[in-house]
């Protein structure tokens, strides 16, 4: 067996042995290329934005015969601006709509009438007088369970803001490769 040969046995041993232990337990699998992407989704993002702006790059360059920096600088504050102007008339009426949902929510509720469908529901339940007294009996239970909820739900919150914090970090850092690849 030559030494060629032999390099080539042993990789393939290596990749019998991997693909066996992978078989073996898919998970592992799933967790390394989750692991990688985590580790490397910086460097993606960068690649991405890197080809995405370079094209804006080269034509600011050749059309006002802006320098390299310049022009890249010119790029990401167009996107900046492109992207504040949007949450400006994005949020601002969202903001909007939720507080009128809550101001008119006391309207739509002191709104039941007898014509309304949803007070004839409730006139021709027969048991909503018993789901009323078991409401008022079980409120201790009712409240102690939103406030299970309510913890959870901050539980979430901090979690998603976490994540949120890991997907600003990944995207400065994003930034920062793409215009590293954009100089050269």
């Amino acid at each position: 067996m030559t030494k060629q040969s032999m390099k080539y046995v042993f990789i393939l041993i290596i990749a019998g042995i991997l693909f066996y232990r992978f078989a073996e337990r898919p998970q592992l699998f799933y967790d390394f290329f989750g692991f990688m992407w985590r580790l490397f989704r910086p460097f993606f993002i960068g690649i991405l934005l890197a080809v995405l702006v370079n094209p804006i790059v080269k034509w600011l360059g050749e059309y006002f015969k802006f320098p390299r920096a310049l022009s890249i600088l010119c790029t990401y504050l167009l996107g900046l601006i492109f992207i504040v102007v949007c949450c400006l008339l994005v949020v601002p009426s969202f903001i909007v709509g939720i507080s009128d949902l809550f101001l008119k929510t006391s309207t739509y509720l002191n709104s039941i009438e007898e014509e309304n469908w949803l007070y004839q529901f409730m006139q021709n339940t027969p048991y909503i007088e018993e789901i009323i007294f078991y409401v008022q009996e079980n409120i201790h239970n009712i409240t102690k369970n939103m406030i299970a909820l309510l913890n959870s739900l901050s539980t979430s919150l901090f979690t998603s803001v976490m994540g949120l914090a890991s997907e600003v970090f990944n995207w400065f850092f994003g930034i920062t490769i793409s215009i590293y690849l954009i100089i050269d």
